[in-house]
């Protein structure tokens, strides 16, 4: 209950140094509540006094807070540019094991955080977790309580009801699409997916259980992200050619995989043990034959 006041108090100081608000902003939210029920407002309050609090890598942050010339409460966040997780999985194609990391671990951090009682999550579906312009995954959460204003007179559509234990599922469902999409083959992908079915609808030892399986597969390992030039769903990203083109293919093959079509890819490690395999049954059988 102390907490809960200082929350509320802090978020309160913060309502103070905004305006009025009457601009638009790509992702506001307006407390379906009002100053005086109080009820609606204080689980935005409280959300807004976590987020300020927490300045977590991997959740979208507050821009600022204010009123509509109502007297409604209103925050807008800081939503980064980026891709949704599924379709930047889709353009990755097969990650390996240490991309697999570098994406899932801060999922699982804020899933533990959250059993823990160290963050506040508010709603969020799985196309809310982004793959930002830098290649960092982030959570963009919005309050419970709120709702997204479709035209200039603010008027106002409810958010869809969410329990709490939604988001933490939608952070488990996340990291599993990443591990669903890794090379069957490689012995790291079973017991990541096993954790993660524990960790689903578990508690925090779970949620930490699958954290350290996942942390003991493989080195996180950065992965070269290229965003896409225009927000047009028809732009495709520039063809490269000449010499640019082939270092541009290399890298891909590298970093992703031989394709294989249909959105498949051999982890190139595959291939060159395949072909080490090859050559030296050729040379052996060869020797032989020499021999005889």
């Amino acid at each position: 209950m102390v907490r809960e006041s200082l929350e509320v108090r802090r978020a309160t100081a913060t309502l103070v140094t905004m305006e009025t608000s009457t601009d638009h902003h790509p992702d506001r939210w307006i407390a379906t509540g009002n100053e005086h029920d109080g009820h609606d407002e204080r689980d935005v309050l409280t959300w807004v006094a976590d987020r300020s609090a927490a300045a977590e890598r991997h959740l979208v942050p507050v821009a600022a807070v204010g009123r509509t010339p109502t007297g409604r409460l209103v925050v807008d966040l800081d939503r980064p540019t980026g891709t949704p997780l599924v379709p930047a999985l889709d353009r990755l194609g097969t990650p390996t094991t240490g991309v697999a990391v570098t994406l899932t671990v801060p999922l699982l951090e804020l899933l533990v955080a959250v059993h823990d009682g160290a963050v506040l999550l508010g709603t969020a579906g799985i196309d809310d977790v982004l793959v930002d312009d830098s290649g960092a995954v982030v959570l963009c959460d919005r309050p419970t309580n709120a709702a997204s204003p479709i035209n200039p007179t603010n008027a106002t559509t409810p958010t869809r009801t969410a329990h709490p234990a939604d988001t933490t599922r939608t952070l488990v469902l996340a990291a599993r699409s990443v591990w669903d999409r890794v090379d069957p083959a490689d012995p790291a992908q079973a017991p990541v997916l096993g954790a993660l079915q524990d960790a689903l609808d578990g508690d925090g030892p779970s949620a930490r259980a699958a954290l350290d399986v996942v942390r003991a597969t493989a080195a996180p390992r950065p992965f070269r992200w290229t965003p896409v030039p225009s927000d047009l769903v028809f732009a495709e990203p520039p063809t490269p050619d000449g010499q640019d083109g082939l270092l541009e293919r290399l890298r891909d093959v590298v970093e992703h995989g031989v394709p294989l079509g249909a959105g498949r890819r051999l982890p190139l490690r595959r291939v060159l043990v395949g072909l080490v395999v090859t050559v030296g049954s050729v040379v052996a059988a060869l020797t032989l034959l020499g021999g005889g």
